[in-house]
């Protein structure tokens, strides 16, 4: 996750550099874009730049605390470190919410249509309230909130009020109130004082830019008639209402609203591209909603999101169970503490998904020993109860950011399946970029090859089931993790020497063809980057090095030297921010090798080559 920050940060400082470039400033396209993608990623950045602070105020106040302190300076030390630890754990959680996939359509504008549904004049006067507060929430947030449309009724409400809100990511936060909105009331024409229950639906598209949906002009008809009024002598029969139909979808816009027809064609073209904009959108997540409800409901137009009480003074929305005694503030504009309640739970159950979503179905399929394919077959069957009680288990310890591969005992890498437990590391997909690098380079001859830190013994095994010929050292300095790698070459059929202590030293006699390692290469500074799988459950002698994790490189660097022959190569997998020093110390203690950085499948830094 934090990888994926860096790059964030990394690309800002570039968008930074970037936007001051006179050749991007006359470009007012590309800078328009730029200076959106910067908007965008800068409080991603903020964030994180004040969460490494925060990380190294943590440090120093815990190095300072070790200090022999006096009494008073030791408690304002302890405060400190108090409230840092407090605020890296409200920035840790502000970081994974920011670092959720974003709507595209967030920053965008929106076009709002309201429409009385059941009720008759009831439903059309609750659509005018609905309208004026949305009017009023707009005004408040410093958007602007212009009628394109609006059928008025006799008494005053609106058969239908067509409304364009502009601002800073409308879309963001009124995106949620499409839906069909209930109304519990006395009607102003009720004699009997009897409530009546009405509706009016709220439909929020996101302003559709002309780059995004092109309309031809020859799948548009356009009919241009008088707009409708008093008539008579009470107006000039100028022919200033527009009509426009999309032939492709059937959808209709019709503005008159403006004396200018020019200016109703505009509005309407508005209107109609937001619409069928929408339409195309609607029909793209129907497929999706039909396997999962969003967390806020699918946006259906004729879903009941929520209800209006105004005998209890209570507004209630339905999807996330929320109720305010404050109806009349609400009407007032005042929708923030709904929509700041929609926007967390969409965003929390989004979160959760992410962290447990992918978790659980992989589990799943591998108890079953199914792929994608046979659960969509088996989908429609009833799960057997014993399953059903596993499935719950699972999901429990996954709660806790338990690994899947710890919960079941394996993990594939490299086409190969490989016991897994919290004495090893789980093999990456990264280091299978390692083994690649280093089959491509090395042909089925016989070499002397040795894997440090072998740990599952993934490396190791997985050279020698593709390279019969060599012969294969594995290395560890824990015992536990070197009986695992033993069971996994037994299981396996792979043919590896496997010795226990620190680094080459208990093959210092050799000579290599080939040195090989994903050593703990992590610096103690950089356990903020960690996911909390990770830093909680996997075994931190495997992960942690000291010298900003460069030891073990160090070292190995060091003990190579009178042991690799004079053709022969080092490998190892790398930090993300290590590849200027692996390329120092390589190249001082081998300058007649070629020294490589090259990057992972994602654009990092991983892979330190001396060939």
């Amino acid at each position: 996750m934090y990888d994926q920050l860096q790059s964030i940060e990394d690309r800002y400082e570039e968008l930074g550099e970037l936007l001051s470039d006179p050749a991007v400033i006359s470009d007012t396209k590309r800078f328009m874009e730029l200076s959106k993608e910067e908007a965008n990623t800068r409080e991603t950045v903020e964030v994180y730049r004040r969460y490494k602070q925060v990380v190294e105020g943590i440090s120093d106040a815990e190095e300072l605390l070790s200090e022999n302190l006096d009494a008073e300076m030791a408690e304002m030390a302890k405060e400190e470190l108090s409230d840092l630890k407090k605020e890296k754990e409200v920035l840790e959680d502000r970081i994974k919410i920011l670092l959720l996939p974003k709507d595209p359509n967030d920053d965008k504008n929106i076009i709002m249509e309201i429409r009385g549904a059941a009720g008759g004049d009831e439903a059309a006067l609750f659509a005018g309230d609905l309208f004026n507060m949305y009017q009023k929430y707009a005004e408040a947030q410093g958007w602007k909130a212009e009628v394109l449309e609006a059928n008025v009724t006799g008494i005053g409400g609106y058969k239908e009020v067509i409304m364009m809100i502009s601002g800073d990511n409308v879309f963001s936060k009124l995106k949620y109130e499409s839906g069909a909105h209930r109304v519990q009331r006395v009607p102003s024409t009720e004699s009997q004082g009897r409530i009546h229950t009405s509706t009016a639906t709220v439909v929020v598209m996101p302003e559709a830019e002309e780059v995004e949906i092109e309309l031809a002009d020859k799948d548009i008809r356009v009919d241009i008639y008088h707009a409708s009024g008093a008539g008579g002598q009470h107006v000039n029969k100028t022919a200033s209402a527009v009509r426009l139909t999309h032939l492709p979808t059937g959808i209709v816009v019709a503005m008159q609203d403006e004396r200018s027809q020019l200016k109703n064609r505009e509005k309407a073209m508005k209107v109609l591209r937001a619409r069928v904009y929408d339409q195309i959108q609607q029909e793209a997540q129907s497929e999706y909603d039909a396997n999962r409800k969003s967390a806020v409901g699918t946006g259906d137009r004729s879903e009941r999101i929520r209800t209006y009480n105004f005998p209890q003074n209570r507004v209630t929305d339905h999807r996330i169970g929320l109720t305010i005694q404050k109806l009349d503030q609400i009407l007032a504009g005042k929708l923030d503490e709904i929509i700041d309640a929609l926007v967390l739970y969409d965003q929390t159950s989004k979160l959760e998904e992410m962290q447990n979503g992918y978790a659980i179905h992989y589990v799943f399929l591998e108890r079953k020993g199914w792929d994608k394919t046979q659960w969509l077959l088996h989908m429609q069957e009833e799960m057997p109860k014993e399953e059903e009680e596993q499935l719950k288990t699972d999901l429990a310890q996954l709660l806790t950011d338990y690994p899947a591969q710890y919960l079941l005992g394996q993990a594939e890498f490299y086409g190969h399946s490989f016991i897994v437990n919290e004495h090893t590391l789980i093999p990456r997909p990264e280091t299978e970029e390692l083994v690649e690098r280093c089959l491509k380079a090395n042909p089925d001859t016989p070499l002397t090859v040795v894997d440090v830190g072998t740990g599952t013994g993934a490396i190791a095994i997985s050279l020698k089931l593709a390279r019969p010929n060599w012969r294969v050292i594995a290395i560890d300095l824990s015992e536990k993790a070197l009986t695992v790698a033993k069971q996994n070459a037994q299981a396996l059929g792979a043919g590896i020497e496997f010795y226990h202590g620190n680094g080459l030293q208990p093959v210092a006699s050799e000579k290599i063809d080939l040195l090989i390692s994903n050593p703990p290469y992590i610096s103690e500074q950089e356990w903020y980057l960690m996911d909390a799988s990770v830093r909680t459950y996997e075994p931190k002698t495997a992960l942690f090095a000291e010298n900003n994790g460069l030891a073990l490189y160090q070292q190995l660097i060091h003990e190579s030297q009178t042991m690799l022959k004079a053709d022969g190569k080092i490998y190892f997998e790398i930090g993300f921010q290590q590849g200027a020093a692996l390329q120092e110390l390589l190249s001082a203690a081998y300058p007649q090798k070629t020294i490589k950085i090259e990057k992972d499948l994602s654009g990092n830094d991983r892979l330190a080559i001396a060939e």
